[in-house]
């Protein structure tokens, strides 16, 4: 009885093997091309605004602009984007702020919810409604509690604590600043913490 070489019947197999891995290590690839991406924006927020929104929408770009490779990154990527356009374009604040909101249950990290909240405050406060706004930053705080989430918190309670400063509730607004302070160099972002630090200042 005839045989087929081994090469011959291994062949076929390796090239199904690779067609199936071929769109996965493609995800894997544009996966942490726009988590890099990602994290270069956030490094240029109060560095280089303009230079932290092209590299926000060049890891949407890299994700295929949706959700699907990686939520995680994804919804980092609008929020950074609503936080840029929250005093330039409500707009598009409001925008990022949905596609993130649509994308949220997907994603891993339990903290983003506080940081979409922290951001739909944002938009609130650039519109003049401080009501709306403070409503919206308490959601933050004890969204960003109940995920345990340092870094996220620290955000919302900046947030919470210069609105109330601009309400006169200034003892309030300070203890929240002064958390925040806390809980910024807690997680090593030391950036974030001399920031709230000269907002304790003024």
């Amino acid at each position: 009885m005839l045989r087929h070489p081994p090469s011959l019947t291994i062949a076929p197999l390796l090239l199904l093997a690779l067609a199936f891995a071929a769109p996965a290590l493609a995800r894997s690839g544009a996966a942490t091309e726009a988590r890099g991406l990602v994290e270069r924006s956030e490094a240029q927020v109060r560095v280089d605004p303009d230079a932290s929104q092209r590299l926000a929408t060049q890891a949407l770009d890299a994700l295929g602009g949706v959700p699907d490779t990686d939520p995680d990154a994804y919804v980092l990527a609008r929020l950074l984007l609503c936080e840029h356009h929250t005093e330039r374009s409500r707009e598009e604040a409001e925008r990022h702020a949905a596609a993130a909101r649509a994308a949220l249950p997907r994603a891993h990290r339990a903290g983003l919810e506080a940081r979409l909240l922290a951001c739909e405050g944002e938009i609130q406060e650039a519109a003049g409604q401080s009501a709306a706004a403070m409503t919206l930053f308490e959601q933050a705080v004890a969204s960003a509690e109940r995920a345990s989430d340092d870094e996220y918190l620290a955000e919302a309670l900046f947030r919470r604590g210069n609105l109330r400063g601009l309400r006169a509730e200034y003892a309030a607004g300070l203890r929240d600043l002064k958390r925040a302070h806390a809980l910024y160099g807690k997680v090593g972002q030391d950036g974030h913490a001399t920031t709230v630090h000269n907002a304790i200042a003024i």
